[in-house]
């Protein structure tokens, strides 16, 4: 089945489809609107259409004409300046199993060309829909203009899926569209989430399942705003832009960004562990492969959330036990009078070894002492250097800790 059939295969004739401002459209009006402008990218020569924002209705339509005609539809988001544009293009126009892409700079603000396969698309949405209990004829309130276009769109199939209604709106009136109607479904930002509780607590009580995304988010802050909402699903977007492969605006080098990124839910991700850690690999469960999948993202979960620490890069082998250099930094910058530690790896008999340069106000015996208390023998470094200022040397320089 093609990803156009997988989207509209259960779409009622009748239902209506998208709301914005004063149109309308249902299912059977959108599916020729789809139809007659695949027909007019059928004769383009390139491979990929471009897809600006300026409609959310004739975005959605070009997303699909796309498709439909074996064409990647490639989304750009309005923050986005687009450079070497020659050499984005010959990447898109490479013969491989891409479904479309997208130009984002999403919560980092480095620009980057994202592209995703047609498996990476699937298994969000059938991820998306299990844990947000999407139901045919689901309402849902997107924010346009997007503040993310990967959550926008990874939100919205789900409910084109079970033909349901996306109602768009803009900030001015996205209040008041909340309180007019009736929304199972919403997608907003943590800050736009937290400004409105604030001001209205309780606001999203009678929304079944809310996706925050687009930007950092402050754990703290949305547990506590939580409790307000016991019979809402409040879902963390983690990783959506990292579902597809990731491409670098200068060279179009490829990312190792680890496996495709999902959303998260206890149900549904599992931590695993060796040597009794609280943390460890981060697994999801792939509704499409029937098998639990790495991301490559170390990290635990608490109180229903899940925090990432530290990436599977970052990890080494000593004596058999898995070792993480992020959390040796942790527990070593909890010494009082460690001002700031760099903890790196290097090459030795055994392998790879840890390293430290430390800049303390203790000395170096008493440093050392504290260290020997706060770390397991297996995570003891090899190396430890006193330092006023961090070196520049490869093995020492912090790009080891991002």
């Amino acid at each position: 089945m093609n990803f156009y059939d997988f989207i509209f295969e259960n779409s009622s004739k009748g239902d209506i489809a998208i709301v914005f401002g004063n149109e309308k459209i249902n299912y059977v009006s959108l599916k020729k609107r789809i139809k007659l402008q695949s027909e007019k990218f059928n004769v383009y020569k390139k491979n990929y259409i471009v897809i600006t924002e300026n409609s959310p209705i004739e975005a959605i339509v070009d997303f699909f004409a796309a498709i439909l005609c074996k064409k990647k539809p490639v989304l750009v988001n309005s923050n986005v300046q687009i450079n070497n544009w020659e050499v984005i293009s010959k990447e898109l126009q490479k013969n491989n199993e891409d479904l479309f892409g997208l130009f984002t700079s999403g919560t980092t603000g480095e620009p980057k060309l994202v592209m995703y396969s047609n498996e990476a698309v699937v298994e969000n949405c059938l991820y998306l829909a299990k844990i947000s209990n999407v139901r045919i004829g689901i309402n849902e309130l997107v924010l346009f203009p997007f503040s993310s276009i990967a959550a926008m769109f990874f939100q919205i199939l789900p409910t084109l899926m079970h033909s349901g209604t996306i109602f768009y709106t803009n900030g001015l009136d996205y209040l008041s569209d909340y309180d007019k109607l009736s929304f199972d479904f919403s997608l907003m930002t943590p800050s736009l989430f937290s400004i409105i509780h604030k001001k209205s607590p309780g606001f999203f009580k009678n929304t079944r399942a809310i996706l925050l995304g687009g930007e950092p988010i402050d754990f703290e802050v949305i547990k506590k705003f939580s409790q307000h909402y016991s019979d809402s699903e409040i879902i963390i977007g983690y990783s959506l832009t990292e579902a597809g492969r990731i491409l670098a605006m200068g060279n179009i080098l490829e990312l190792p960004m680890g496996s495709t990124g999902k959303i998260t839910s206890e149900k549904d991700v599992r931590i695993v562990t060796t040597n009794n850690q609280s943390y460890g690999e981060i697994q999801f469960y792939s509704y499409n492969k029937k098998v639990w999948v790495g991301t490559g993202d170390i990290g635990y979960i608490k109180d229903n959330y899940l925090f990432v620490i530290d990436r599977m890069d970052n990890m080494i082998k000593s004596s058999g036990k898995k070792i993480y250099l992020n959390a040796i930094k942790e527990k070593i910058l909890n010494i009082k009078g460690i001002e700031d530690v760099n903890v790196y790896r290097f090459k030795s008999l055994q392998g790879h070894s840890v390293g430290v340069e430390i800049i303390s106000n203790l000395t170096e015996e008493e440093t050392i002492e504290q260290i020997k208390v706060v770390l397991n023998e297996s995570e003891l470094p090899k190396k430890i250097k006193f330092v006023k200022e961090f070196s520049l040397s490869y093995q020492g320089k912090k790009v080891f800790l991002k």
